[in-house]
Formats: structure tokens, sequence, C-alpha cells
């Protein structure tokens, strides 16, 4: 987790969408990349697709979900989740008195899945450069 603002991040600024802000800081601040995962949910009468689910997960953990009416709509509300989760100061500067809908991890258990991923990560990063 960071609590640093957008302007604090070198690169970063308030023009970026949800899914950009959440690939740069992740990047940029944990080393990490968030990984998609969609999922469509079916209507049960007519088979026809009602909505998807976007699972956001790091080095195969999940983090959080978001859903749309498409794969764009349920990729932006993860990450605007995963935002809120990861860098709530930057949540909160961007999307101010907005709320993100986290499914399943509560954000507090996230920030420390996301501590415990960013030091397993760096671990590994310096493992490989012995």
């Amino acid at each position: 987790m960071t609590l640093k603002k957008i302007y604090e991040v070198q690169g970063a600024h308030d023009e970026m969408d949800s899914v950009s802000l959440l690939q740069f800081i992740s990047e940029s601040e944990f080393q990490l990349r968030p990984t998609w995962l969609f999922k469509e949910v079916l209507h049960p009468k007519t088979g026809h697709i009602i909505k998807f689910i976007c699972t956001i997960e790091f080095n195969k953990q999940k983090i959080c979900d978001g859903q749309g009416q498409n794969k764009k709509e349920a990729k932006s509300h993860a990450a605007k989740a995963a935002l809120r989760i990861v860098a709530p100061v930057m949540f909160e500067q961007k999307y101010q008195g907005e709320s993100a809908l986290v499914d399943e991890v509560i954000p507090d258990d996230a920030k420390h899945l996301l501590a415990e991923i960013a030091a397993d990560s760096q671990s590994a990063t310096q493992t490989d450069k012995i």
C-alpha cells in the first residue's frame, strides 16, 4: 500500500483512468503487475450474458472484484476498487466522495496481503540479482 498522492509518483497524473493508474502505481511502487481475470455471468433461463466480473490478482492472490455490463466496465470498476485498497490517498484524490465496492476481500486484509506479495516479490528480485 502507498499513501502517496498522484503528483508524488513520477509519471502519474490526474487524467489517467483507473486501469492505467492502477497498472502504473503497481509497477512503479510495488514492482508488480496486476492480473485481470474475467468471468461471464449467464442468465439462468436464456443463457445470455447478463454481466461480467473482473477479478484483480497480484502474484495469484486475489485483491478484489468489479462488475459491469461489459468487460471494460467490469475492469474499470475492479481497478477502482483495487486503487481504494493499494493507494487510498490517490483514490480519495481522484474520486472524491465516491466509493468503490470491494467484493469478498475487505480493505485491511487486502492491504496486508498486498504488503506480503510485494515483500515476496522484492525478495525474489533480490535473489535473482545475486
